[in-house]
């Protein structure tokens, strides 16, 4: 069976757990993500989702020396808020 290469905004929220498609979309605007463009649609490349949640992880790692479980999420939360704010910043100077 083959890997799909390009997911829908849609199954690239789901393959990060169940995340919004807003968050998705925030994703690809900082650049965590690979946006790619097939027509009108706007789709996401899997590979830079795995890579993304490679960096995740070995973050993580570096950060804290190894650890898991709450703490570990924690961390991404963290990241995760900063990208966020990243975003509202953008935005708002867009504007």
């Amino acid at each position: 069976m083959t890997e799909t290469l390009l997911w829908s905004l849609e199954e690239a929220a789901r393959q990060l757990g169940g995340i919004s498609t807003r968050t998705v979309r925030r994703l690809l605007h900082v650049g965590e993500i690979e946006p790619r463009r097939v027509g009108k649609r706007l789709l996401v490349c899997a590979a830079s989702v795995h890579s993304y949640v490679d960096r995740l992880g070995s973050e993580a790692q570096n950060q804290q020396g190894g650890m898991c479980g709450r703490k570990a999420h924690a961390l991404q939360a963290q990241r995760f808020s900063r990208l966020v704010g990243v975003f509202h910043r953008a935005k708002r100077q867009e504007n």
